[in-house]
């Protein structure tokens, strides 16, 4: 499909990847080779294109279309052109998307790395291949890990040590069903950040051991979520859900945790952030990112709203993460600065 304009095409990747693309890439636009470099086709350069590639067994190409349609659309009013999806074997797209996966130093001591490569870092978290969102090239993703490592680091291996204490006044939810230091991944694609949320604090606590659960709508993700668990033998403290997210689900069927994330686009994330806010401990963090230039204030706004305080808010390259405490906090964040 030909690429939208340069603010709008981070967004029309989400929601290629949010529709069950397991691999996006972008295709350079052929050399010039008509008459004094003009294209062949009605003297005119053609444009980049931008390629998807679904898993097989996916929907069918029409299905596909229209729900990358309606997603990016949703995020970019007025967006127009054609949308042409075409299926491939998962050989070919996995062996691919392995291709186009690289190592990341994300944070000190913190490293991403593509499937079947050798650790070089402290904590080296390695990917599998799947549909889900998150492999650290994003913006976004990357700023929700620098916070988690800055946790971590903090933390000194205690993570319930960062939290103050006094009452759950939040709002009630299903009872906690033990002393756990909770963390909940709301919109958790790949899976990474709960893996790595269980890599960097989920170091065992005698007072208080940490459960980490990851919440998504697509199923293909929520299996790629498993597997990558399994792959750095976290799944004692870390699991995935599939559910369907809405403020209501969030009150009635999430519990309360003492970390809650979340990485949507914008304009999903919007929505949520007032059923975020009450899942939140007393003393507990909340941290939001996918949220573009244009709608950080006023994300920024209601996240921070009392009873909450902002601790930060990091911008990169058109996107912000941004963090909020429930009331004071002992831990203390950097700026994330983050250019990449």
């Amino acid at each position: 499909m030909p690429l939208p304009p340069d603010h709008a095409r981070p967004l029309l990747v989400d929601a290629l990847r949010r529709a069950g693309a397991a691999l996006v890439e972008t295709t350079p636009a052929p050399a010039p080779s008509g008459p004094g470099g003009a294209s062949p086709l009605q003297g005119q350069a053609e444009s980049p294109t931008l390629s998807a590639w679904f898993p097989a067994g996916a929907a069918s190409t029409h299905q596909q279309a229209r729900r990358v349609e309606g997603l990016f659309r949703a995020s970019v009013p007025g967006a127009r052109g054609p949308f042409r999806c075409t299926l491939r074997s998962r050989a070919d797209w996995e062996d691919r998307w392995n291709l186009g996966v690289e190592r990341i130093q994300v944070a000190p001591g913190l490293e991403i790395r593509p499937p079947g490569t050798p650790t070089m870092a402290a904590t080296s978290l390695e990917l599998v291949a799947g549909p889900g969102f998150g492999t650290a090239s994003h913006p976004t993703t990357r700023g929700c890990l620098q916070v988690l490592a800055e946790l971590a680091a903090a933390a000194d291996g205690d993570p319930g040590s960062s939290g103050a204490g006094g009452e759950d006044t939040s709002s009630p939810g299903p009872a906690p069903t033990s002393g756990a230091f909770r963390i909940l991944d709301v919109g958790s694609g790949s899976g990474i950040l709960s893996v790595a949320a269980a890599l960097l604090l989920g170091r065992p606590v005698p007072s208080r051991p940490v459960s980490i659960l990851g919440l998504e709508t697509d199923e293909g993700a929520v299996e790629q979520a498993r597997r990558l668990a399994e792959r750095n033998g976290v799944t004692d403290v870390v699991r995935f859900r599939r559910l369907h997210v809405t403020p209501r689900v969030l009150d009635a069927r999430v519990e309360n945790a003492d970390l809650v994330v979340c990485n949507l686009e914008g304009p999903l994330l919007l929505p949520l952030v007032p059923a975020l806010r009450r899942r939140v401990r007393p003393g507990g963090l909340l941290v939001l990112s996918g949220i573009p230039d244009e709608l950080a204030a006023t994300i920024r706004d209601q996240a921070g709203a009392d009873p909450f305080l902002e601790m930060s808010a990091r911008p990169s390259s058109g996107w912000w993460t941004v963090v909020a405490s429930r009331g004071s906090s002992t831990v203390s964040l950097g700026t994330g600065a983050d250019t990449g």
